[in-house]
This record gives C-alpha cells, sequence and structure tokens, in this order.
C-alpha cells in the first residue's frame, strides 16, 4: 500500500482501518531493530516504543495532525526514535548523557539529506556547539522543528511568538544563520 492509500483507510475507518493498520506496523517493524542498535534499548523497550510509535501515528493521522509532509516512514520513525530517547532520558541516572545523545542525533534530523555530518563526529560536534552558540529562541525553534516534529503553530507557542506565521519566519531566519554559521567552519551542505 502507497502512503495515500494507507491514510485513506485508516480515515474511512472499520476494516479498511484495522488492515491498514496491520499493513503499517508490519511493513515498518524493521525501524525497531535499526533504533534498538543506535539507542541500546532491551527487546522489550523497543518493543514497547513500537507500539506506542503505531498508536501516535494513528491518533495523528485521525485527527489530521499528520499532513502528509513527509513519507509516512520517515514520520514514523521520527516518532520512535523521539519516544526512544524519552524513554532513555526518563531511566537514566545521567541527564547530561541522555540531553547530549539528544543534542548528537537532533543534529542530523534537521535535514534529512546531512548524511556527511553524521558521518563525521567532528560536524556533529560543531553543529551541536554552532546550536548552542546561537541561544533561544533559535535553537529552541530549530530544534522544535527538526527533532521534535512540532508545527509552527506550536512553535509559535512554545516560544513565545505571535502566530504560526512569525514562527516560520524566525524559524527560516534561523536556519539561514545556522548555515552561515556552519559553511565558516567548513560545512556547507546544510
Amino acid at each position: 500500500m502507497q502512503d495515500k492509500e494507507l491514510l485513506s483507510a485508516i480515515r474511512e475507518g472499520g476494516r479498511a482501518k484495522r488492515l491498514a493498520v496491520d499493513h503499517l506496523f508490519n511493513s515498518h517493524i524493521g525501524m525497531m531493530q535499526t533504533v534498538q542498535s543506535k539507542l541500546h534499548l532491551s527487546a522489550d523497550q523497543i518493543k514497547d516504543m513500537y507500539a506506542d510509535t503505531i498508536s501516535a501515528t494513528i491518533w495523528n493521522i485521525d485527527t489530521n495532525r499528520f499532513k502528509g509532509e513527509s513519507k509516512l516512514s520517515s514520520y514514523l520513525y521520527r516518532i520512535l526514535y523521539n519516544k526512544s530517547v524519552d524513554l532513555l532520558r526518563h531511566t537514566t541516572t545521567n541527564k547530561n548523557v541522555a540531553y547530549l545523545e539528544l543534542a548528537e542525533e537532533s543534529s542530523a534530523l534537521i535535514s534529512e539529506d546531512q548524511d556527511r555530518i553524521l558521518e563525521s563526529s567532528l560536524d556533529v560536534q560543531i553543529v551541536k556547539s554552532e546550536l548552542f552558540y546561537m541561544g533561544n529562541p533559535c535553537s529552541n525553534i530549530i530544534m522544535d522543528w527538526a527533532f521534535w516534529g512540532y508545527d509552527m503553530a506550536e512553535i509559535a507557542s512554545r516560544n513565545n511568538l505571535e502566530n504560526a506565521d512569525k514562527a516560520k519566519k524566525k524559524k527560516y531566519s534561523c536556519m539561514k544563520k545556522l548555515r552561515l554559521l556552519l559553511k565558516s567552519k567548513g560545512i556547507s551542505d546544510l
């Protein structure tokens, strides 16, 4: 099933929804192993996170929070990864370690095309330090948008901006600033 068909069937409800949810669950189950190996979760933890991810995705589709602006598989992965990181943050005894892991992975989600940043730990450290250097509200807005996946209205609310348009303009200027900072450090593909 293609994303459009899945979305339509889930929103239709009934038997079509059940079949679509089963398909969604089974066709993306490989994500569990990827996230589990990255974050070193137990088998039970990743199974719980995957089930929560499917539930959250279905709810987001039903309530039109998922608008289809990205591939459904990318959306699922982002939710699974974020839920798993949240679990680690809540269960770790060293909150600084969890924050560093979160910040390290967040740089990868700024853009899906940033494979080169992920390949080089030096580049990841540069992105993390530049986000920190930018301070608020830019670092919060970029994290809210790129890592947490908030929409512009939510970002406006979380960052005391008047409305979604103001948040969008601020995000644009923050990303422009981040690109310039990274370009000065030799990272020009953001």
